[in-house]
């Protein structure tokens, strides 16, 4: 979700991951439920080896763990207050082996990745084209917490991954009501992360008191 979408999605707990693919597959793309029966064939017929795998993370770790470059969002109180130095990567293969470094047991906020996840339940309950059709599938040119594409484009929010078209993705989950959607999205991300998801109160309401300039 966005800054300006439910404040409570964006403040579910997740270990801060940098996907990175096997076999094909992108750890932060599908969990297994949603990898087809063809991929997870294949992913079972070409083992690739857990060590080589462990090496390439602890590497890319390694080798990245001292970039210092950009700095925490300051705009929402909380999150300067992260460590910056905190750093993580791990890999999913497709059969659900976990490969990680560094900083993995640390909760991050999700953020605005949560779009994504939201993104992804739709689409299941729906399917692509009412995506397409009701959000749209292109960059805005604007910043993500931008209005003035909404303006330009007829009420279209042209990507569900900017502000507008992440609340306009929410209003797509079916539900009977607010509670049962807030319920839904909060079990897809657990299904996603195949934990048990919770909520930081602080950060909550830190991203609740935020007020765009």
């Amino acid at each position: 979700m966005s800054h300006n979408v439910h404040p409570s999605v964006n403040t579910l707990l997740r270990r801060r991951f940098v996907g990175l693919g096997a076999a094909g597959v992108l750890a932060a793309g599908l969990p297994l439920p949603f990898i087809s029966r063809t991929a997870r064939a294949r992913a079972s017929t070409e083992p690739v080896a857990e060590a080589r795998l462990k090496q390439l993370v602890e590497d890319a770790h390694k080798r990245f763990a001292t970039v210092t470059d950009g700095k925490n969002a300051d705009y929402i109180p909380y999150l300067a207050t992260v460590p910056s130095s905190l750093f993580a990567i791990a890999m999913v293969t497709p059969d659900g082996k976990v490969i990680e470094a560094g900083d993995t047991n640390y909760s991050f906020a999700i953020e605005s990745i949560a779009k994504v996840f939201t993104l992804a339940l739709v689409m299941s309950e729906s399917g692509p084209e009412v995506v397409k059709q009701k959000l749209g599938a292109n960059a805005t040119g604007m910043p993500f917490n931008s209005v003035v594409a909404l303006e330009l484009h007829k009420d279209n929010p042209l990507s569900p991954l900017v502000n507008a078209g992440a609340m306009a993705t929410v209003s797509l989950v079916k539900a009977a009501n607010a509670n049962e959607r807030w319920q839904k999205i909060a079990a897809n991300m657990d299904a996603f992360a195949d934990a048990e998801l919770s909520l930081n109160q602080a950060v909550f309401k830190s991203e609740s008191r935020y007020e765009p300039a």
